[in-house]
């Protein structure tokens, strides 16, 4: 109820999913108040013990922490039984970036795919955007003379299927340069694109 109209469609969709998928398989038959921080422990363990990332498990305690914070506010709780919980220690992943024959064989198969795909990698390859803010792009966020890119929206994933929406923070809203070549690829591609509306 609290989160609803405080955080995004698809931020409130994960909260939900969370709910359902881990909290309330581990811990929905135990009343609030009995709720022991052993018993939120056996949760995040459970978790990472079926397989599930570390990411997953504190994402799981995040959220049942959230609830039970909001408990404590209206004194339906008198005490925190998330305090105790430890959580796992998270690998950091050494992020290794493709090589130029990785990213060779990625752009024949994406142009083999359609001129479409071929081209959001290229912009991908080209800025490093999130995917919900490459499928959020329109023309009129591409400045082909000045060879720039901005940043202003992203499509989000809801209960009612995909929306487009503003992006999440101030910072997430920014304009990139974009090299000579990918200028190339953009402008014979929305030649093309008014060319095959004309014919349709």
């Amino acid at each position: 109820q609290y989160a609803k109209n405080r955080v995004r469609e698809n931020t409130y969709a994960s909260y939900r999913w969370m709910l359902d998928r881990y909290i309330k398989k581990h811990l929905g038959t135990i009343r609030l108040g009995k709720l022991r921080s052993i018993q939120i422990q056996s949760m995040v363990n459970k978790i990472l013990d079926n397989g599930c990332s570390a990411r997953t498990a504190e994402y799981a305690f995040a959220v049942l922490r959230a609830s039970i914070r909001q408990a404590l506010k209206e004194e339906i709780l008198l005490r925190d039984p998330t305090l105790a919980v430890l959580l796992p220690h998270k690998k950091r992943q050494e992020i290794k970036p493709l090589t130029e024959q990785q990213w060779t064989s990625l752009f024949q198969a994406a142009a083999a795919e359609s001129p479409q795909f071929h081209m959001e990698i290229l912009v991908e390859w080209a800025t490093g955007l999130r995917r919900s803010e490459l499928i959020g792009l329109r023309w009129s966020d591409i400045d082909l003379k000045l060879g720039t890119l901005t940043v202003n929206r992203a499509v989000m994933n809801g209960a009612a299927g995909p929306t487009m929406s503003e992006t999440k923070t101030d910072a997430s809203r920014r304009t990139l340069a974009l090299p000579p070549t990918i200028i190339t690829e953009l402008k014979d591609h929305k030649r093309k694109q008014a060319a095959k509306k004309l014919k349709s």
